[in-house]
């Protein structure tokens, strides 16, 4: 691996942390805080090994180099997590939703709650098909997630 490349996946890793960040400060649910939060801890150690890396000498590097192919699926195991636990989070919702549906009696408020919980259904169904998706069909699903969700 040259240096170049290095920098390249150190730079995805750096976004990839900061997307992270992004969505702890919104989380508002404490399990899947607690799952972002594993997740950011991988990858902020992930990203130092890759600075380390580059430091490195000659006959450190497959040392380091193993250590990140061990993080690197730990990483994927905290983001398949997150996943699944943003998948529960919404099926609760879609509870929540339901029972607030059952228990109202203005006609106002019912179709408001009925276009509401479409809306979370949706959201919900597309994050359990996300959750078993290939990674090519990965970016499909999250196009569509970001439509949903904007309703």
């Amino acid at each position: 691996m040259t240096k170049k490349v290095d920098g390249k996946r150190s730079a995805k890793v750096a976004a990839r942390i900061a997307a992270i960040k992004q969505k702890l400060a919104k989380v508002k649910n404490p399990e899947l805080k607690k799952a972002l939060k594993v997740q950011l801890a991988v990858n902020k150690s992930l990203l130092a090994l890759r600075r380390k890396l580059k430091a490195a000498k000659p006959e450190k590097k497959q040392a380091i180099r193993a250590k990140i192919q061990a993080l690197r699926q730990k990483a994927a195991a905290a983001k398949n997590k997150v996943l699944l636990v943003s998948h529960q989070v919404t099926v609760k919702k879609v509870a929540k939703l339901e029972a607030k549906l059952a228990a109202a009696t203005d006609p106002k408020r019912v179709k408001a709650l009925k276009k509401l919980l479409k809306a979370t259904a949706k959201v919900a169904a597309l994050k359990e098909k996300l959750l078993y998706a290939s990674p090519a069909e990965r970016k499909a699903i999250k196009v569509q997630l970001k439509k949903a969700q904007a309703k």
